[in-house]
């Protein structure tokens, strides 16, 4: 009797541990992979799929395993300049024409985790980021 059930959870847990590695065993050696991309909590990755954008676009590898650069956000939404132009609406407080200069992409926006926002370290603002 303990034999067959013995058995039955040996392959239960074994098929736990196999998608746990496989997983574990897609990311490049020596990088970090944060993991799939949440929808929900990521209105980055929805914002970029509308345009039919997939992970490859930006990123160098698949699967991805390493940040997308800002100077890879900028080949498409262009210079720091222009993004400071184009969410002039937004006045002293656009993110985009920082008092502390150009900042990487990532500081803010996110597409793994919820995006922040940084100017709020400092500055008290109700800003929400993509």
């Amino acid at each position: 009797m303990r034999s067959p059930l013995l058995l039955i959870c040996g392959l239960f847990l074994l098929l736990l541990g196999v998608p746990s590695f496989a997983h574990a065993q897609s990311a490049a050696p020596g990088a970090t992979n944060p993991g799939p991309v949440n929808p929900g909590i990521a209105p980055l990755y929805e914002k970029h799929s509308d345009f039919g954008l997939d992970c490859i676009t930006c990123h160098d590898e698949n699967p991805p395993a390493k940040p997308v650069t800002t100077e890879i956000c900028l080949s498409c939404h262009g210079s720091n300049d222009e993004l400071a132009d184009k969410s002039s609406d937004m006045g002293a407080n656009n993110p985009h024409g920082s008092h502390i200069g150009p900042l990487d992409c990532g500081n803010c926006h996110n597409v793994h985790r919820p995006s922040v926002n940084y100017c709020a370290q400092c500055h008290a603002s109700d800003l929400e980021v993509p």
